[in-house]
């Protein structure tokens, strides 16, 4: 018997007012803050008085809020993403993460409870091809690769062309890649990455670290080694059935008995 969940994905996107009214917003683009962090570059997503995702369904029991974009890689193309897919990296992955609105007030309460946190990630795989969702990261990048701290403001970041258009996806319970690690996420994988080009990746990779301890050096890598699954639950919605509005006499099938054993049950 296995467990079932929700299997699609729900985005919302919301303009929020000063006296807490939600709209749905005609235009998804995003602005915030990217960050030079020292071990690579973070966005922070402006969710004051401004347009705000929410993300739920699917394994999600809550509602959780997207607040921060994180950028996966290293500096060559065997390594970089967090995951593996039959034991091969991605040369990176892009990270959204959610924290659970309907439970706590903040991200950083969130992400040390139960169910506080939702991470949404998708591959980067190389192309010949720009991917322009990512133009107003890398745009931004000239402004921060030195200093570590260092911030620039991006506007029109869309959100929707930035993550695959793939419905399917796999999940897990896991943790924070980053100290303390917290045992708080529900990890998404999608299920199709996303491309970027080789002098994309290049200027990701010029990100540079500075401060009155460290002379400028380069980021080796900014993503955790694999870990072991220790028995975690692996689960996914692909090759579920899509949900249709028309009638069907076909059986959602919840539990079925391995052919060996059907003729002694």
């Amino acid at each position: 018997m296995h467990s079932t969940f929700k299997p699609y994905l729900y985005w919302k996107q919301y303009s929020v007012d000063p006296f807490g009214k939600c709209e749905l917003a005609d235009i998804q683009l995003l602005s915030g803050t990217l960050r030079n962090v020292g071990h690579g570059i973070v966005m922070d997503i402006n969710t004051t008085n401004a347009d705000v995702v929410n993300i739920s369904e699917g394994p999600l029991s809550y509602v959780y809020r997207a607040y921060e974009i994180k950028l996966r890689y290293a500096n060559n193309d065997s390594k970089g993403s967090e995951h593996t897919i039959n034991g091969n990296h991605f040369v990176g992955e892009i990270q959204i993460m959610a924290y659970n609105v309907d439970l706590y007030p903040t991200p950083k309460n969130a992400s040390q409870r139960v169910k506080g946190m939702a991470i949404l990630t998708a591959f980067l795989e190389l192309s010949d091809q720009r991917n322009k969702a990512l133009t107003p990261i890398i745009e931004s990048m000239k402004n921060v690769h030195e200093h570590r701290g260092h911030k620039a403001t991006i506007h029109h970041l869309s959100l929707d062309e930035l993550i695959p258009k793939t419905d399917l996806f796999i999940t897990y319970e896991g943790s924070l890649t980053e100290p303390g690690c917290h045992e708080t996420v529900t990890w998404i994988i999608f299920n199709r990455p996303i491309y970027v080009s080789r002098d994309q990746l290049m200027t990701l990779r010029t990100i540079y670290t500075k401060n009155k301890h460290r002379p400028l050096h380069s980021i080796q890598t900014n993503s955790r080694p694999i870990m072991a699954i220790n028995h975690r639950v692996i689960r996914t919605n692909i090759n579920f059935p899509k949900p249709t509005n028309l009638c069907t006499m076909d059986k959602k099938t919840k539990f079925r008995v391995n052919p060996l054993y059907e003729d002694r049950v």
